[in-house]
């Protein structure tokens, strides 16, 4: 995220084009991290269980960040939530909300003085010692602490108040963002159009590289990435994961027809056992050497023998 932050202030075109290109292959190096390569009975168990109880949260599912981060908002709220029970508690007042209720009785007309949360005129006891006998007293004091007190709870309250909503404003939306998959593609896809890396018939391959390649994951942290280091510079991330992501694929469909390929027969260990001077062996297909060949060597070698012996009768007469 500080590199990202950075690059904003790069000039330099082959500078920023690097560090671009750092940041983007860091980020495929974490998503390519998070996929599941084991396997074995233990993976296959823990997949069940996750099934069965409903746990779609994990690196391999590409949920991982983005669950931690809502999780965290949660316990904001919760924190804020306990702070108005835990205030409550140690003012030990009646009051359910004491802001509220303190200017509803500001609103009716009772003064902050009468509301007895914080007198500012209490009656004090007090012994005084005179010839050897203690004189108890009960003198009319003023606590002038508790004009402090008053104001600084109610701006604590009001602030809790604040830091609650905003809390909760801020965890609804990200669940919205990153729950629904059409924000997800719809996000991605605007920073390709704008750098016009995306043509009219990739529609359906940038539909893969949002749900297969970035994930929820790779997606969050590029919100993170616009929302802190400007959407031109995750538009450029954006643009070099797409061209990075391009590349894997061509050379996964370049090397697939190599897995299913035939084997050559004039290559392969059946190819050199044939005949050195059969034209026919050749030119056959591979599935066909086993159960053919055998036939076309005979006729060969019958055609071979019936031309060298009509050879030798022509010379003979």
């Amino acid at each position: 995220m500080e590199v990202s932050c950075d690059i904003e202030m790069i000039r330099d075109p082959e500078s920023r084009k690097s560090n671009i290109s750092y940041v983007a292959r860091h980020i495929e190096d974490a998503l390519t991290s998070q996929r599941e390569y084991r396997g074995g009975c233990s993976i296959g168990c823990r997949h069940f269980l996750a099934r069965s109880c409903c746990l779609w949260f994990g690196k391999r599912y590409g949920n991982y960040l983005i669950c931690l981060y809502l999780i965290t908002k949660a316990l904001y709220i919760f924190n804020v939530v306990g702070q108005f029970f835990l205030m409550n508690r140690i003012l030990g007042t009646n009051y359910t909300f004491y802001g509220l209720d303190l200017l509803r009785d500001i609103a009716e007309g009772h003064l902050w003085e009468e509301s007895g949360n914080f007198p500012r005129i209490t009656m004090c006891d007090f012994e005084i010692r005179k010839l050897a006998n203690k004189h108890r007293y009960t003198v009319q004091c003023v606590l002038p602490i508790n004009m402090f007190n008053e104001k600084i709870f109610i701006f604590l309250w009001f602030w809790f108040i604040l830091v609650a909503a905003v809390a909760t404003s801020s965890f609804l939306y990200w669940s919205y963002k990153s729950s629904f998959r059409n924000n997800r593609i719809h996000f991605i896809r605007k920073f390709l159009k704008l750098r016009e890396a995306l043509s009219p018939g990739e529609k359906k391959r940038s539909f893969t590289f949002v749900d297969n390649y970035l994930r929820q994951d790779g997606v969050f942290i590029l919100r993170l990435v616009a929302q802190n280091a400007g959407e031109l510079v995750a538009s450029e991330i954006v643009e070099k994961l797409w061209q990075m992501f391009k590349r894997r694929q061509e050379v996964g469909l370049a090397k697939s027809p190599e897995k299913h390929a035939l084997p050559d027969p004039m290559t392969s260990q059946i190819g050199w056992n044939l005949p050195p001077n059969s034209n026919k062996q050749k030119s056959s297909s591979t599935h066909s050497c086993h159960g053919h060949l055998p036939k076309r060597e005979g006729r060969g070698m019958q055609s071979d023998a019936a031309s060298s012996v009509g050879q030798y009768s022509t010379a003979s007469v």
